[in-house]
């Protein structure tokens, strides 16, 4: 990115936000990248020195303002740090090209494995560069990267990760460029959204049928970060008004179901070198009630057919569902079941309904089990979109979302399992699924080499997402048409693995190459697009019509000879 002076102006600004506002598939892939490698970096434990971080100088960044906020939910909670920032650095040479300066925050161990998602965005100062001449529409934030380094080396419990700012977010559009011109108290803001998968456990651990559940997070209460800290808070919301317990009381204030340790002024940077700094990040408790099912799905398994013949996207998924709330304390009892859900009152343990949200223009729903179909579901679908919707299902409006209301044949209390499989069809020539790949460099290379056919691009639905329910592993199975090429795979994150495998099926001759992906610790913001490009020649498009016309020819030629041979004995 190419920062300007005041001398060079708006033209090489408009460009650098618009390449920091293209949240597609290249900038989620570094925002989310986090999960993968901070996943590896747990599993590396402490021995793997390639892992280890060094801390970076306290002396580049002040935090003006730092406010951390965690809102806690059942198998999922969310994070949001927001940082006002000061840049301790003089930025003689701002028309270096790509100049950034690093920022790196500092999680504990739980949260940093626990990291389904992240994102990290910027609000540029008011009198910068880039918020006057960079073209970005009001509202928005340039999203940037969030580049997981692992645990630091001095210290296992804490994970390190840097986030590159733009020095045109806080560079003023003037002559000088000094400490005063470089951000200070320009309103410079780095956001931090995050998506924590199972950071809260059931307190007590077992309970009654007719019993109200409650969780209890545990984590720090503090300000963690690597550099100097003006004034900070921690905010912990929970999901119920209904607070039990909280640790530390001082200095803590509860309104409503949000908890606010601090305020801190004056806090020192973190270093685990340091005993007082060391020491200073405290570990607190919240133990609060929970009205909702914890449910997880410990599995999901997910078949994507494409199909041109049938002009049809066939996705099937088998799941495996646990509830992750306390153990049900002595025996289950229908007649209890039956009369709180007469009265409305049903166990807040037990899941008793699911609600999935699939693509418009989904169709042919179907939800069956081990023992056959389960008619107790209701599916409302809606027609097909232009383009097929790239936020995540769940985050949209009903009006924009079919849905598939699902109820299990008993309620799931906690610790029991749930195993089902749930399928539809989405129209490959509606919605944007398919597309025709025109005048790319594939397709000219391809003719060079002597090699025919069409190349298509198909956005396939990496998982389903249902709020507030962690997936822990996610495997996704991408079968194309017979005779189709893999080209390439554009991701929007990081997978574990990504193999390719045959998959024969009715009418096939030679099997289908099937691209499968793998992916662990996995939230709602996951249920993203995966788009895959691939070339099918006329040939290969016509062999299952030719292999079952002659299938067919060759029986009407057996039937022929057959007739005309005597077996008679004379």
């Amino acid at each position: 990115m190419k920062i300007p002076t005041a001398r060079s102006l708006p033209s090489l600004l408009l460009a650098a936000s618009s390449a920091l506002l293209a949240v597609g598939i290249s900038t989620a892939v570094a925002a989310a990248s986090a999960t993968a490698a901070t996943a590896a970096a747990a599993k590396g434990g402490s021995g793997d020195a390639t892992l280890r971080a060094m801390l970076p100088s306290s002396a580049d960044w002040t935090n003006l303002n730092y406010v951390k906020q965690l809102d806690l939910g059942g198998s999922v909670s969310h994070l949001l740090t927001s940082v006002t920032l000061q840049s301790n650095l003089a930025h003689d040479d701002v028309d270096g090209a790509e100049a950034v300066q690093l920022y790196f925050f500092t999680l504990p161990a739980d949260e940093a494995r626990a990291l389904s998602w992240a994102r990290a965005s910027v609000r540029p100062a008011a009198s910068s560069l880039l918020a006057k001449y960079g073209g970005i529409p009001k509202g928005q934030r340039p999203v940037l990267d969030f580049n997981p380094l692992g645990p630091l080396a001095d210290d296992a419990d804490t994970y390190l990760f840097s986030v590159p700012v733009p020095v045109a977010a806080f560079a003023q559009a003037g002559g000088d460029n000094d400490d005063a011109a470089a951000g200070k108290d320009a309103g410079l803001m780095l956001s931090l959204e995050a998506s924590l998968n199972h950071i809260t456990k059931p307190l007590p651990a077992s309970i009654k049928q007719t019993e109200s559940q409650f969780l209890v997070w545990t984590g720090d209460v503090d300000v963690r970060s690597p550099y100097p800290t003006v004034a900070g808070r921690v905010k912990v919301k929970s999901s119920h008004p209904r607070i039990v317990s909280y640790e530390p009381t001082e200095p803590a204030t509860k309104v409503g179901s949000t908890i606010t340790f601090g305020p801190y002024s004056s806090v020192p940077a973190f270093s685990p070198t340091t005993a007082v700094a060391a020491a200073s990040v405290r570990q607190g408790k919240v133990h609060y009630q929970h009205d909702q099912p914890v449910v997880s799905l410990v599995s999901l398994e997910r078949t994507v057919e494409i199909s041109h013949w049938g002009d049809n996207l066939a996705v099937e998924d088998r799941i495996w569902l646990r509830n992750d709330g306390p153990q049900l304390k002595g025996h289950f009892s229908r007649i209890d079941h039956q009369m709180s859900s007469f009265y409305k009152q049903g166990s807040s343990h037990a899941l008793t309904t699911l609600a999935m949200h699939l693509p418009p223009g989904a169709r042919d729903a179907y939800f069956v089990d081990q023992i056959g179909n389960v008619s107790t579901s209701h599916f409302r679908p809606l027609p097909a979109t232009p383009s097929p919707p790239t936020t995540p299902l769940n985050l949209l409006p009903p009006t924009k979302a079919s849905l598939l209301e699902l109820q299990p044949r008993f309620p799931l209390l906690g610790g029991w399992n749930y195993s089902f499989v749930v399928g539809f069809n989405l129209p490959l020539s509606q919605g944007g699924w398919l597309k025709t790949v025109a005048g790319d460099e594939s397709s000219s290379s391809a003719a060079a080499a002597g090699v025919g056919g069409t190349v298509y691009s198909a956005a396939i639905p990496f998982l389903t997402p249902i709020t507030d329910m962690a997936i822990d592993e996610a495997t996704v199975r991408i079968v194309l048409p017979e005779g189709a090429e893999p080209l390439d795979l554009a991701l929007p994150f990081d997978v574990e693995s990504s193999t390719e495998e045959v998959t024969k099926t009715y009418l096939d001759t030679r099997g289908r190459k099937t691209i499968v992906l793998r992916r662990t610790n996995n939230s709602e913001r996951i249920g993203q697009l995966v788009y895959i490009r691939y070339r099918l020649s006329a040939l290969d498009h016509l062999n299952k019509v030719v292999a079952v016309a002659t299938a067919v020819a060759g029986l009407f030629v057996l039937a022929i000879v057959g007739r005309r041979i005597d077996v008679r004995i004379k």
